[in-house]
């Protein structure tokens, strides 16, 4: 019997008003349900297994002056200090090691840039 068919139950039988979610915290409280237990799993564990030096790399790249992020007031002093407006990440997958570069422009040049300095890196 599912919280929804419990809740309905106890209103007609005893006129007992809950909701579904309170119905599942005292349930959990007195260890009446059965909890799946977590399973993390590494979507690349051939990563971890492999002897070579780098083997998967995320990389990102954000546009820095997002205005519904940052605000009309910080969007406009980062618009008018000249900081660059692209951020460039890398992720390498077994370290976990993260590398990060800027940009005034998103192009394939800086692309192409950041991931041949990212190839020559040692982790």
């Amino acid at each position: 019997m599912g919280l929804r068919s419990l809740s309905i139950e106890l209103r007609k039988r005893h006129g007992v008003k809950l909701s579904e979610h309170t119905i599942r915290h005292i349930l959990d409280r007195h260890e009446l349900t059965k909890k799946k237990p977590k399973v993390r799993v590494y979507p690349a564990h051939w990563a971890w297994e492999d002897n070579d030096d780098v083997v998967l790399v995320q990389m990102d790249t954000k546009d820095i002056l997002d205005k519904k992020t940052l605000g009309t007031k910080r969007w406009d002093y980062y618009r008018k200090s000249g900081f660059p407006r692209y951020q460039w990440t890398a992720l390498e997958g077994r370290s976990r090691v993260r590398l990060i570069a800027y940009s005034d422009r998103l192009n394939i040049t800086n692309g192409i840039a950041f991931m041949r300095r990212m190839r020559n890196i040692k982790f």
